[in-house]
């Protein structure tokens, strides 16, 4: 047994004696910076001005972050010490954090793919390497509530999840964003972010392989730019965020002016509420868009070799209300050919049937209300 594995494992244990304290311990994808569900759930404590000692975990120890919150650089030994004494822990990704957990503490698992069309977990174990199945299914055995958006991500937990605790029906903390949206919050984002606020915006952000593919994502930025300027009349820009899994190698893009490295930005929800159009794959980002409403394209190079050599789609997928490309000639296709009467018809029915939102703009309100009863 690796000898740096056994003394974090013999700390561990020893640091699992002392007592919590009122304190919140935040993991985003394993060490990333200030984004998705669990900067909303902290953003929420903060406005409420409780008096819970905020620490979230981080590789990067420049990340920005609002006061209130302290850094801690993750897998460090003071990130054990933050774990072990912290009330409540929460992370938006399956895996094994280097703590020991007590009875007295309690763990909010948010994930981060509210709408999977593509098998994960138990659906997918035989494609996943053995050591995240083990991680996965430990991560199950010591959560004491799991987040869901909809009945259909409900069922995907129950079926998928190794886990039968609790699962909190009142929708997803990241997705608040988009119903306090309005034109002066969009403006502002975009002149955050350096963006003209009359200049359109089309966001893609295709989800990772699990083969470690890099060749589908092949999208012809400049015809979509200018097939998209054709069919509106506005100017548009291009910004591209890869999944956090792979966004290390997001250079494999030619970016300039109009094309935009959005992988480094550290909350997608944003990019999302100041962008016009979604162009993604398998992501389950799209249902995030389509609950604003906005125009979702999917862009797939690899269908057929993903349905055969990888972990497979759910049938849900061919219900999908979003147009489906397979080159660039049918993305070309699919954007002179958008009509938005018809899509906002076809998205209205697939909500109602198949996807059933729990999100009301308050959910990382509930997720405070359940934290403040176990601290």
């Amino acid at each position: 047994m690796d000898l740096r594995y056994c003394i974090g494992w013999i700390g561990d244990h020893i640091l699992a004696l002392l007592p919590p304290r009122k304190k919140i311990v935040f993991v985003n994808f394993l060490g990333h910076g200030y984004g998705e569900s669990p900067k909303y759930i902290a953003e929420e404590i903060l406005r409420q001005q409780l008096p819970y000692d905020l620490v979230w975990l981080v590789y990067d120890m420049h990340s920005q972050f609002p006061n209130g919150i302290r850094k801690v650089k993750f897998y460090s030994f003071k990130s054990r010490y933050e774990l072990a004494t912290a009330r409540v822990i929460i992370s938006n990704t399956k895996g094994r954090l280097p703590y020991v957990k007590k009875k007295s503490q309690y763990y909010i698992q948010t994930w981060h793919g509210g709408f999977g069309v593509k098998y994960i977990e138990k659906d997918a174990e035989q494609y996943l390497p053995p050591k995240y199945v083990r991680d996965s299914k430990y991560d199950s055995s010591i959560t004491d509530l799991i987040i869901s958006g909809s009945d259909f991500q409900t069922q995907v937990i129950q079926d998928s999840f190794w886990y039968d605790g609790e699962i909190f029906k009142k929708g997803v903390p990241r997705n608040d964003v988009f119903f306090r949206r309005s034109e002066a919050t969009v403006t502002q984002l975009r002149q955050k972010y350096g963006f003209d606020a009359e200049c359109k915006i089309a966001l893609y952000a295709p989800t990772f392989r699990d083969d470690e593919r890099y060749d589908v994502y092949q999208i012809d930025t400049s015809m979509v730019l200018e097939t998209l300027k054709h069919k509106t009349g506005h100017s548009w820009k291009l910004i591209i965020r890869l999944h956090p899994g792979v966004a290390g190698h997001s250079g494999i893009f030619d970016y300039s002016v109009d094309v935009i490295n959005g992988s480094v930005y550290p909350d997608a929800q944003e990019l999302l509420v100041m962008s016009d159009l979604l162009i993604t794959d398998f992501s389950s980002i799209m249902m995030d868009f389509g609950i604003m409403k906005k125009p979702v394209l999917l862009f797939i190079t690899d269908l057929e070799d993903y349905i055969q050599k990888s972990r497979g789609i759910r049938p849900l997928f061919y219900k999908l209300p979003f147009d489906l490309s397979q080159s660039n000639e049918d993305l070309y296709s699919a954007i002179m050919n958008y009509d938005e009467a018809n899509y906002q018809q076809r998205l209205k029915e697939f909500m109602d049937i198949y996807f059933h939102s729990y999100d009301d703009g308050h959910a990382s309100e509930y997720v405070v209300d359940r934290i403040k009863e176990h601290m």
